[in-house]
């Protein structure tokens, strides 16, 4: 590692920019570390993406693909827990770069001031635990193309700054438009609200810091971005990402419908033209009496405002479909529309339902 002065540098640097620390190069072994290493699962694959994230979130190179970042829990709760650590380590970035940090919960993005607590020079924004339904594509051109902070009574002005997003409840990324445009990272269920950092380090982070701690952060954090250089975002396997999402986008009662229905076949005597037939792989169903099935099994739904649709009950097969990794395929015949699901894993683990959690959102 070589240091240089800031007059060295080919590109200026606004001065606010600059953080008023000491750096040497040398050991990153840190307690941070240690707090990386157990919100990523305390596995090594996981920890270099975690890593690769907080390279991406604090290098200043814009010429490449824009990506947000969303933490997220792992836990499968149906409470909004949190205290897992995704604040703490967000906020650990803004002792390198300058960050704003905007409450998810009033962050309005119809109003043309929900930026204004940024300035001319912040490099990190920070949606802070957004709401449950908060759309991504509502910021598609905020992470791609820049920053229009509008302030009050002030001219507006452009800032290219990363997007961190944190939640509780998992982001519907639906599209490759959104898919292209957000890293998802599970926290591992580590700390909570009855263990946390100081009760494992027994120190505050940051404010109980000397400077052998201080140094060792920052040369953890500036090997985070060489790795991010070196190797690119790594993208971490799932922990429970896609069983939370299939349980918060659909119900718990189609959720033991649909896995009941592939672990043992469904009633087909009621089916049209599956009569006998075992519903598994490449099987097709008429997806109307499979509607009428469902119903019929559990009926204190006939009037529920979405289940008794036929068109939600349809988004939630196809939510089914692609979270389980299973291919979608339709097709019509007359008056039947007729659905087939394949495994596209044969190992493929079915998740069972929570019977505890109630979801009156719509898949969309």
């Amino acid at each position: 590692k070589t240091l240089k002065n800031y007059s060295e540098l080919p590109l200026l640097i606004y001065k606010s920019q600059i953080q008023d620390r000491d750096f040497e190069p040398g050991s990153e072994e840190c307690n941070f570390k240690q707090f990386v290493w157990n919100i990523s699962d305390k596995k090594e694959e996981r920890f270099k993406s975690c890593r690769t994230l907080i390279g991406y979130a604090l290098h200043d190179f814009y010429d490449y693909k824009r990506r947000a970042i969303n933490l997220t829990d792992s836990r499968l709760s149906d409470d909004d827990e949190g205290r897992t650590g995704k604040t703490l380590l967000v906020r650990a970035m803004k002792y390198l770069k300058k960050y704003t940090e905007i409450p998810g919960k009033v962050f309005d993005v119809s109003n043309k001031h929900r930026y204004q607590d940024a300035s001319f020079d912040t490099q990190i924004i920070h949606l802070n635990d957004v709401r449950r339904n908060f759309r991504l594509e509502n910021v598609f051109n905020d992470i791609t193309d820049g920053i229009h902070v509008d302030k009050k009574n002030q001219q507006p002005f452009l800032i290219n700054a990363k997007v961190v997003i944190s939640s509780n409840k998992t982001l519907r990324v639906e599209g490759a438009s959104a898919k292209d445009r957000v890293i998802e990272f599970e926290l591992a269920d580590h700390y909570s609200d009855i263990y946390t950092p100081e009760d494992e380090f027994g120190e505050w982070f940051f404010r109980d810091w000397d400077e052998a701690s201080w140094n060792a952060f920052f040369n953890f954090m500036v090997n985070c971005i060489q790795l991010f250089l070196k190797e690119d975002i790594i993208k971490a396997e799932s922990i429970n990402l896609l069983e939370r999402k299939l349980r918060e986008e659909t119900h718990p009662d189609f959720i033991s419908f649909m896995n009941d229905g592939l672990e043992s076949g469904f009633n087909f005597n009621l089916l049209i033209g599956q009569q006998g037939k075992k519903y598994l792989d490449k099987e097709s169903i008429d997806k109307k009496e499979l509607h009428k099935l469902f119903l019929s099994e559990y009926d204190e739904h006939q009037n529920h405002k979405f289940l008794r649709q036929q068109t939600y009950f349809t988004k939630y097969l196809k939510k089914y479909a692609e979270y389980l990794g299973f291919s979608w395929k339709e097709e019509k015949s007359g008056a039947i529309r007729s659905i087939s699901f394949e495994k596209k894993n044969k190992n493929l683990e079915i998740p069972k339902a929570n019977n505890e959690v109630f979801n009156d959102t719509p898949p969309f």
